[in-house]
């Protein structure tokens, strides 16, 4: 094509430097948008989810105003970003049309109006159709290349959670109890506040408990049970010693 009609090379240059360009000022905001829907989206499957499980509870308590409200809501708000991305995306794609159609249309005109013998008729056909064609090509890259971008958000999401701490091993054999502990229910907790250890639905209770069970770790604080630091023991000893009977027990 470059040998018979070099000169739609020519034009083609600053076309395709131009759709960089608007390529580059969507892609910023797509991005963003993307990660927004990708954080909305997760509270409506999640509500979805404990309504289903819930369900009996729900009707028993009389809160299926309160539930179908909350989900409206939820919806709302991921429907927005949606819109407001479906929106970006036309902003994108009309522009790039609008610059195809009006390069091509130039050249048309540029074509028409040389003085005739400049320019052999079947050149100039052969121009006009490798232009029509790189314009359909050119959009099209662009394009893929900004739904690759913008599905590439969900693999980032994925590597986050590879930068999530390993939890402690499960045997530590340097420092392993002896069989018999913990004999006595002595819990010290140093450096640690205390609050709420019985009281009402919030007071952080279970946060305890999962402190205890090493399901969240303290940062600065040591919790001893029978005067050994929790800390310093696996969690298969820590976890295969300890008990717990949940708030709703069910027996097999």
């Amino acid at each position: 094509m470059s040998q018979v009609a070099w000169p739609v090379l020519i034009i083609f240059i600053p076309v395709v430097a131009t759709c960089i360009w608007y390529q580059q000022f969507y892609i910023s905001t797509a991005r963003e948008l993307s990660r927004l829907i990708g954080v909305c989206r997760a509270p409506v499957i999640q509500h979805f989810a404990e309504s289903m499980s819930g369900s009996i509870s729900v009707r028993s308590f009389g809160q299926e105003n309160e539930f179908v409200n909350t989900n409206y809501n939820l919806i709302n708000d991921l429907s927005r970003l949606q819109f407001q991305n479906t929106g970006a995306m036309q902003w994108l794609c009309f522009r790039l049309d609008m610059l195809s159609t009006l390069t091509f249309a130039f050249s048309l005109i540029f074509l028409i109006s040389m003085p005739e013998g400049v320019i052999d008729p079947g050149i100039a056909g052969l121009a006009v159709t490798y232009g029509l064609s790189l314009n359909m090509i050119q959009t099209w890259v662009i394009w893929n290349l900004c739904s690759l971008e913008n599905g590439i958000i969900s693999v980032e999401r994925i590597l986050e959670y590879t930068n999530i701490p390993s939890e402690p091993p499960l045997v530590i054999d340097e420092s392993r109890p002896d069989h018999i502990w913990p004999s006595e229910g002595e819990i010290d907790l140093l450096n640690l506040q205390k609050i709420g250890i019985v009281g009402r639905t919030g007071s952080r209770k279970s946060t305890l408990v999962q402190t205890i069970f090493r399901i969240i770790d303290p940062t600065v604080a040591h919790i001893f049970i029978n005067a050994i630091d929790i800390s310093t023991i696996g969690l298969h000893d820590l976890r295969s010693r300890l008990g717990i009977i949940p708030q709703d027990p069910i027996m097999f």
